[in-house]
């Protein structure tokens, strides 16, 4: 018996007191949290970013040294248009139309829509 009582009286005195286990789950708690909400605050900035990166789906038909526009939306101006490698018919406020082209086109002709890639085409 007096083996069994020093045996249990040891277990009663060991492990955490109260306090220190709140705390410490607490601070687990608040690690979690702050770990979950960098996470989907990181999710939700890319998902903003790249939504406000729309670039139109111009579509061009080569013919010799042109690009001709096959498809375009609505609402696409030349002027927010890059060509490098070729010259667009427009700089201005005009509509891409479809049967518009790009003329004198050789090598690599690279189209951006306000800074964004919309197309590379080879000649030659």
């Amino acid at each position: 018996m007096k083996a069994n009582r020093k045996f249990v009286e040891a277990r009663e005195n060991a492990g955490v007191s109260a306090v220190i286990g709140v705390i410490l789950m607490v601070a687990i708690t608040v690690a979690i949290a702050a770990t979950v909400y960098m996470y989907a605050s990181g999710m939700v900035s890319n998902m903003t970013s790249q939504s406000s990166k729309v670039v139109p789906q111009i579509q061009f038909m080569q013919s010799g040294d042109t690009l001709i526009v096959q498809k375009t939306p609505k609402n696409v101006e030349w002027q927010n248009v890059t060509v490098s490698g070729g010259t667009p018919p427009y700089t201005d406020t005009t509509k891409v139309a479809v049967g518009q082209s790009i003329t004198g086109c050789s090598g690599s002709v690279t189209i951006t829509y306000n800074g964004e890639l919309a197309g590379i085409y080879q000649f030659g």
